[in-house]
């Protein structure tokens, strides 16, 4: 098996030729598109297995369409059109090294995770964007990712040779694994000399200078582990010219260096907060005259101030405020409708000193919001989509509220 598969001897080798040993299909897509199933000897490409993406390219000018393995471990490639006999096969290089700086960064750096906190890597996943790495522990700080980090970039500014062989088992209880073979029999070791040793089937660099650059970019911790994203040579360097334009761009638009964001983002999220408080207090005192008002002006039906109110976009929050201090004083019912971007919202609350229901008045009058809500007899909101119907909802609980109030 080994021996087919050119990618074990050479990760670099793009261009081959191979012979056709079977072509089944058309087999059809969800989308009713068909494909073939054709395996090749030799072969170079390389299936999805081992958390890498398999490879793209071309059988005969036919892109691929996907590689993968079949239930007897043999490489199949995925083509849109059937091909036969000898074939002249391409695998799309830039992907394929892109995966290989990739794979190659996340040995080195789980190696120095290990190396300096025993960290172990419990798993690992390559997609077209990103690269994850799971350590089994439960906690990582800023600190100890960039020892980890510097560790790994140091291997790679050494530039040491990136070496895979297959191993019998006298040659493999000669190595320091970092962990076990997970198969008993063809095992090929990916050893970064002088740092690493790790069973491995993937594509590797054949010197780890070609990796350029790792970097851990995010770090999250979930169910007992950590995860980290780690970000290797081309897409280390994309990475960093996309987050410097952005940086270059904010500055810019305040008219200062890159270097003093940081303070200014400070300083304006303090101004902000400044803002937001005093912008609170003059909201607060606006109602408090508001109410007054609404108050003084409305009449008494039976004795009871009856208030239906739109306070317009101050949102639930704000309903919710204005319905308590109008009901603060006594004999008072009211129903005070509001809005946001995309709900309209009702509360309905009476004064402690009446015996009036807000729930069933609310309830009678939420379905004009097509909305939904809660709460208990003194006080009841709630909001639902329909923008249009809160005309209709103070209206219903109006009415409401005066045939309870008699």
């Amino acid at each position: 098996m080994a021996k087919d598969r050119l990618y074990y001897h050479d990760s670099k080798l793009c261009e081959f030729e191979a012979d056709v040993i079977s072509c089944e299909g058309p087999f059809e897509k969800e989308d009713g598109a068909g494909f073939w199933k054709v395996k090749l000897s030799p072969n170079a490409f390389y299936p999805e297995s081992g958390g890498q993406p398999s490879d793209r390219g071309k059988v005969d000018d036919v892109d691929v369409i996907d590689v993968i393995e079949d239930e007897q471990g043999e490489v199949v490639v995925i083509l849109g059109q059937e091909v036969a006999g000898k074939v002249s096969c391409l695998i799309d290089s830039a992907r394929r090294f892109d995966l290989m700086q990739q794979h190659t960064g996340q040995h080195i750096l789980s190696a120095a995770m290990e190396r300096l906190f025993w960290y172990e890597t419990i798993g690992f996943h390559l997609s077209e964007e990103y690269c994850t790495v799971d350590l089994d522990v439960d906690r990582l700080d800023e600190s100890q990712a960039d020892q980890a980090e510097d560790l790994a970039n140091s291997i790679v500014f050494l530039d040491v040779p990136v070496r895979a062989e297959f191993v019998d088992d006298a040659k493999l209880a000669s190595y320091e694994l970092r962990k076990v073979p997970k198969v008993d029999s063809d095992i090929r070791i990916v050893s970064v000399e002088g740092f690493d040793n790790c069973p491995c089937g993937g594509t590797h660099v054949s010197r780890t200078g070609e990796i350029g650059l790792v970097k851990i970019t995010r770090i999250d911790r979930a169910k007992g582990k950590v995860r980290i994203e780690v970000l290797c040579g081309g897409r280390a360097l994309a990475d960093y010219r996309r987050k410097n334009k952005q940086l270059a761009s904010a500055a810019t638009s305040l008219s200062i260096h890159p270097m003093e964001l940081e303070s200014q983002v400070g300083r304006i999220l303090s101004q902000l907060k400044e803002s937001k408080k005093s912008l609170q207090e003059a909201s607060t005192r606006l109602m408090e005259y508001d109410s007054a008002r609404i108050w003084d002006e409305a009449e008494r039906v039976s004795g009871v101030k009856v208030i239906v109110y739109d306070a317009g976009q101050g949102g639930m929050d704000f309903a919710k405020q204005f319905a308590l201090k109008l009901v603060s004083n006594p004999s008072t019912a009211a129903a005070i409708g509001a809005s946001g971007p995309d709900t309209a919202y009702l509360v309905v609350a009476r004064s402690q000193d009446l015996g009036l229901d807000a729930s069933a008045v609310f309830k009678a009058a939420i379905t004009s919001l097509e909305g939904k809500g809660g709460g208990n007899k003194a006080m009841a909101q709630g909001g639902g989509a329909k923008l249009g119907g809160l005309a209709a909802a103070l209206e219903e609980a109006k009415m409401a509220l005066l045939e309870q109030i008699g």
